[in-house]
C-alpha cells in the first residue's frame, strides 16, 4: 500500500527551562504538520498545548497523539495513520516523539545533510524574522543573564522558553519566590502564541518548499555553498576582521597569515 508522507516539526521544552518546571528535557508541547489534502494541495495545521487543561507528562502525550490524528484527518480524511511516514528535518526530536506517539510508524529525514539548517537552505526564497517581539523583551529584562542572552540567536531555544512561559503562566496562585518563576516575564500571551505558531509553521512550509521546488542536485549545490561560506567566516574570524577593514587590508592579512 502506498505510504502517505506527513511533514512534522515539534517544539519542545528543554533544559534549563524543563528542569524548573519538573518536566523531562525535550518534552514536546507544540507541532506543525503538513500533508496533501484531497485536492492534492499541501495544507498545514499547527497545535500548541493548553497547559491550563493538560499539564502532566502523561496527559501531554495523550493530547499530542489525539490532535495529530485529528489534524491529519482534517486535512485528508482518507489517510490511514498506519500508512504514514513522518518527515522531519534532522529529526532527532521528531523521531523520539513519533516513536512514543506512533511506535509503528517510521520517521525519515527530509535530506541527508544533517548539519544544514532549513533557514539556510531556503534563505534565497523565504526570509523571516522570528520571535522579534519576544527577543526584544528578553533583551530588555535579562540583559545580564548569560543563559537567556546566549539563546537570542537560537530560535529553537526561544521556542523552548516560550513553552516554559506558557506552562508557568498556567499555574494558579504561583508565588514570586517559587523556583519556577526564575525566568518568568510579564508577556502578552496572544502575541507570544502568534510568534510561536509562525515559527513552527514556517519550518514545515520550508520542508514542503524544499521537497516540491528543489532537486537533490539543487540541495547538494546549496549545501556546498553554505559549507564554503562557513569556512570563509571561520577564516575571517581568525584574521580578526572588523567593519573598518578595507579590501587592501584584507589582502595583506591573508598573505601574512
Amino acid at each position: 500500500m502506498e505510504k502517505t508522507e506527513v511533514y512534522i516539526d515539534f517544539e519542545a521544552i528543554s533544559n534549563p527551562f524543563a528542569r524548573l518546571i519538573n518536566l523531562p528535557s525535550g518534552t514536546p508541547f507544540a507541532y506543525t504538520l503538513g500533508l496533501l489534502n484531497e485536492k492534492n494541495q499541501f495544507e498545514t495545521k499547527t497545535f500548541v498545548m493548553d497547559f491550563t487543561m493538560h499539564n502532566t507528562l502523561t496527559s501531554i502525550w495523550i493530547i499530542l497523539r489525539k490532535f495529530i490524528i485529528q489534524d491529519i484527518n482534517k486535512i485528508n480524511k482518507h489517510v490511514n495513520i498506519k500508512n504514514i511516514i513522518f518527515i522531519g528535518h534532522n529529526p532527532d526530536l521528531e523521531t523520539k516523539c513519533i516513536k512514543r506517539l506512533f511506535p509503528e510508524n517510521e520517521t525519515k529525514p527530509l535530506i541527508s545533510q544533517k548539519n544544514i539548517s532549513l533557514s539556510k537552505l531556503t534563505a534565497k526564497y523565504i526570509t523571516d524574522n522570528y520571535f522579534s517581539k519576544l527577543k526584544k523583551i528578553i533583551k530588555m529584562n535579562y540583559s545580564d543573564d548569560l543563559v537567556l542572552n546566549q539563546m537570542l540567536d537560537r530560535n529553537g531555544a526561544i521556542a523552548s522558553f516560550a513553552g516554559y512561559w506558557l506552562y508557568t503562566n498556567s499555574i494558579k496562585n504561583l508565588k514570586p519566590k517559587d523556583k519556577r518563576t526564575k525566568y518568568y516575564l510579564t508577556l502578552d500571551k496572544k502575541s507570544l502564541l502568534r510568534e510561536l505558531k509562525a515559527y513552527s509553521e514556517d519550518d514545515v512550509k520550508r520542508m514542503i518548499y524544499i521537497n516540491t521546488h528543489m532537486s537533490n542536485e539543487d540541495i547538494d549545490k546549496l549545501a556546498k555553498e553554505i559549507n564554503q561560506k562557513r569556512e570563509l567566516i571561520k577564516i575571517l574570524k581568525l584574521l580578526n576582521i572588523d567593519e573598518k577593514t578595507t579590501i587592501k587590508d584584507l589582502k595583506e592579512k591573508i598573505w601574512s597569515w
